[in-house]
């Protein structure tokens, strides 16, 4: 499967975990980084949230005993609710995060961090050894020269039998391109995808408007374009709104 997030995924999804979903908790290292961030219901509607609900359906549904997240940085939604008979990986760069924010995280996920980018092909990422492979809005950041090699290494670490789920988030414009792009490279790496393209392939249109979900021009405006304190007197031209690209594909 790979198609557009809509807001009926998300409402369904939501109401299927509202009991045990997102908490200050999960957020604690963000408080750290900002003491006056606050949990708004604004902020459990973004496409973040979608993606981390669709993953963590994946998960649930599955009853992976072996994970691997690519891009975690310092986000504990994962790691917090790992069970202790499940083996709980990251995969990421620590470069790009304050050393002291990825250490608080670990105390509290206890997952084995491997120092690298999927694509790479890390030999300390062990072949055919994960249950599931998953990312929330990280593949996004992506070169898109790199989709070919990090699918394939995707599918090298995947257990026959086992999926890769993920959320990109992608310009509106460009999403059904970019799509495609993941769609092929995934299918060319080995990854079994229902149907083809024409079936999955979705387009943003005006008759859509209501089923698709995207983030609003405010909502990336004060969140996307570097967090300033008075985004209104010093203002960066929003590039949004933004769609979440949803993939999910088994090895066979």
């Amino acid at each position: 499967m790979i198609r557009l997030a809509t807001t009926r995924d998300l409402i369904e999804l939501k109401a299927k975990y509202r009991d045990k979903w997102l908490t200050e908790e999960d957020h604690a290292i963000t408080k750290l980084r900002d003491p006056t961030w606050t949990l708004t219901e604004d902020a459990q509607w973004g496409l973040k949230q979608m993606g981390s609900l669709f993953c963590w359906d994946a998960i649930a549904t599955r009853k992976p005993k072996t994970l691997l997240e690519v891009g975690a940085g310092y986000d504990l939604t994962f790691g917090r609710r790992m069970t202790d008979d499940q083996e709980f990986w990251i995969a990421d760069t620590k470069g790009f995060y304050p050393q002291n924010l990825l250490d608080e995280a670990n105390k509290v996920r206890k997952a084995r961090f491997v120092d690298t980018l999927v694509g790479k092909f890390h030999p300390e990422l062990p072949e055919n050894y994960f249950d599931i492979v998953f990312s929330v809005s990280a593949l996004e950041h992506s070169n898109h020269d790199m989709i070919p090699n990090i699918c394939k290494d995707m599918f090298r670490v995947t257990k026959p039998g086992g999926v890769s789920a993920h959320s990109i988030d992608v310009h509106g414009c460009y999403t059904e391109g970019i799509a495609k792009m993941w769609f092929e490279a995934a299918q060319a790496a080995g990854f079994l995808i229902a149907g083809g393209f024409g079936e999955n392939r979705w387009i943003i249109s005006p008759d859509r408007g209501s089923s698709v979900l995207s983030e609003s021009l405010s909502r990336v405006f004060l969140n996307y374009e570097g967090r300033r304190e008075d985004p209104w007197t010093d203002p960066v031209i929003p590039m949004g709104p933004y769609g979440t690209i949803l993939l999910l594909a088994e090895k066979p």
